[in-house]
């Protein structure tokens, strides 16, 4: 089910039981798939009155080649970017942009990640190019730094220097 303002999608793959709900704009690139049972929301509660001054973002932004397996959450009330050719894998990851006392609302997950299953991003996070989030993992804050393996509650950076792809650690 797709019921949002607007929706760009290019040449892209969605599964069964998708639900894309709520005011927002969405935008899937080319080459980009999406599995099953996955929930993308807005809630409508946004656009009440009261809640005009927050300026919230409404925007989910997938990149292209990207892989969203099953059964994730993604709460669309910020904007929610994820970089070409990354990966939501396993099952279970939520992406939360909004949330009491939580003045940054956006997401974004860099080029080439890996983000295993279970994993937990709270509001105003950011991991950088070519990272592997753990399974489980509880992501509190922003990474900037590429190459690099993230896991933990909170999760810190573990290992840097890392191709996921590879699993070699460079620069040693």
């Amino acid at each position: 089910m797709i019921a949002v303002d607007s929706a760009k999608l290019e040449r892209c793959s969605i599964g069964r039981k998708n639900r894309f709900i709520g005011p927002m704009s969405v935008s899937i690139l080319e080459g980009a798939t999406i599995d099953k049972n996955n929930f993308f929301e807005c809630g409508w509660w946004i656009t009440e009155p009261s809640q005009q001054s927050e300026r919230y973002t409404r925007t989910l932004s997938l990149g292209k080649r990207t892989l969203v397996t099953s059964e994730h959450y993604f709460d669309v009330v910020g904007t929610i970017t994820l970089g070409d050719d990354s990966w939501i894998a396993g099952v279970g990851s939520q992406f939360w942009t909004h949330g009491a006392g939580s003045p940054k609302s956006s997401i974004h997950i860099g080029e080439q990640c890996y983000i295993g299953s279970a994993v937990r991003f709270s509001p105003g996070t950011a991991i950088g190019d070519r990272c592997l989030v753990a399974m489980g993992s509880v992501v509190t804050k922003a990474f900037s730094q590429s190459h690099c393996v993230i896991s933990g509650v909170p999760a810190s950076i573990k290992k840097e220097q890392y191709d996921w792809k590879t699993q070699q650690t460079h620069g040693e």
